[in-house]
């Protein structure tokens, strides 16, 4: 957040680099090239949890428009972390920050997708591991669902918005958005 603030953007690639590197001053651990080309491969190859493409393929098989919207800037010499995890091909639009040159949680952001979408922010709801990424959705009008990972608990503060929906998979969230339409 602090890039977007400042107005001072890097794609995130460059910034994981980058605090890798400091890391590495804090720690006296010595970060080479290597380490740095190792942090990029794995960012890029991370797999899905295993809940994700059953709980994708049944909102997609159910109507429903799927499209990400990621931290991470598209990926010119080669797949990206969407394509190494075979996830691409639930998406109907593959968004990144990147075109915006700021970073989730900044409204600009969300409003950014629902241009590309050609949908109002009421008709999107916002999937994410983090509830700093449901609270800038929520910001400009997106429902959102907290998928609360290990780590990522709903945060529970009065006077910020809390998730439309709390889920422990995507297989969940896609069972209550099924029955919530029926």
């Amino acid at each position: 957040m602090t890039t977007t603030l400042a107005e001072s953007y890097v794609d995130f690639s460059q910034l994981a680099q980058g605090a890798l590197r400091m890391l590495g001053n804090v720690y006296p651990v010595d970060i080479g090239e290597n380490d740095l080309r190792r942090l990029k491969a794995g960012m890029l190859t991370m797999p899905a949890h295993p809940d994700v493409p059953e709980g994708l393929a049944a909102l997609r098989d159910n109507g429903f428009r799927l499209a990400t919207l990621t931290n991470s800037p598209p990926n010119p010499d080669g797949p990206t972390a969407l394509q190494s995890a075979g996830l691409a091909g639930f998406f109907e639009q593959q968004l990144s920050v990147d075109a915006c040159r700021a970073f989730k949680p900044a409204p600009a952001v969300y409003r950014y997708a629902c241009e590309k979408l050609a949908v109002p922010a009421s008709d999107c709801m916002m999937v994410a591991a983090h509830a700093w990424d449901t609270l800038g959705a929520q910001n400009v009008g997106f429902s959102a669902a907290l998928v609360t990972r290990p780590g990522n608990p709903p945060l529970p503060v009065d006077g910020l918005p809390q998730p439309t929906l709390v889920v422990t998979d995507l297989r969940e969230l896609a069972e209550r958005l099924i029955e919530d339409r029926r």
